[in-house]
């Protein structure tokens, strides 16, 4: 027994930290490779659905006092997937279709003034489709309502028809790189800080 007592007991002790800095070293390369204007900021993002909802309700925690959204569905899987938490939460979704596109601008006229923000996609994330935004984009900002686009593919095509040249003080374009990786570019009346995205294991070397 004496033995046993004396013996020498070795404990591992394990770190367990969040690397919160990886984050801001993936944000500050991805502003050097990244196109965009001065006025501009661009962050990481773990992945397009994860982006998505904490840019949302990000949004909707700080307008708590607005209790409504807009969505323009028929092209993205993306933007339903925007939907169930603030269906859950009984915010009031306008939505409309691809149907028109020229009746959205008279369907943006008609938000309620309480609406936070406007999601819509660029692009169709299998076949490649796309529509051109920058009446809307530009409609919106002009009504300080918020807009959130999806870009699948669109985004690396600076010739295709929806990219707005540069993003609008109003406006976000969460552009999707990978199934771990999306990059939002927003305008200047963007202030928002990711919920998530910060706590992961950012590999910024990669980047």
């Amino acid at each position: 027994m004496t033995g046993f007592i004396n013996r020498e007991i070795v404990v591992k002790v394990k770190m367990d930290l969040i690397p919160w800095e990886s984050w801001d070293r993936t944000n500050f390369r991805l502003s050097e490779v990244w196109p965009r204007s001065a006025d501009e900021n661009v962050q990481a993002h773990a992945g397009l659905s994860l982006a998505m909802g904490e840019i949302s309700q990000g949004l909707a925690q700080i307008f708590s006092h607005k209790r409504a959204i807009g969505v323009v569905k028929g092209n993205s899987w993306a933007v339903e997937g925007t939907l169930p938490w603030f269906l859950k939460e009984a915010y009031q979704v306008q939505s409309t279709s691809l149907k028109d596109l020229s009746a959205l601008p008279a369907w943006a006229a008609a938000l309620k003034k309480e609406t936070i923000f406007v999601v819509l996609a660029e692009d169709h994330p299998v076949t490649g489709a796309s529509w051109n935004w920058d009446e809307l984009d530009r409609l919106l900002n002009e009504m300080k309502i918020f807009v959130l686009r999806i870009s699948h593919s669109a985004w690396t095509q600076a010739s295709a028809a929806p990219a707005v040249a540069g993003v609008r003080p109003y406006s976000c374009r969460v552009c999707s790189v990978d199934e771990t990786l999306a990059v939002s570019v927003t305008g200047a009346k963007w202030k928002l800080s990711p919920a998530y995205s910060p706590a992961f294991p950012w590999d910024f070397e990669t980047v």
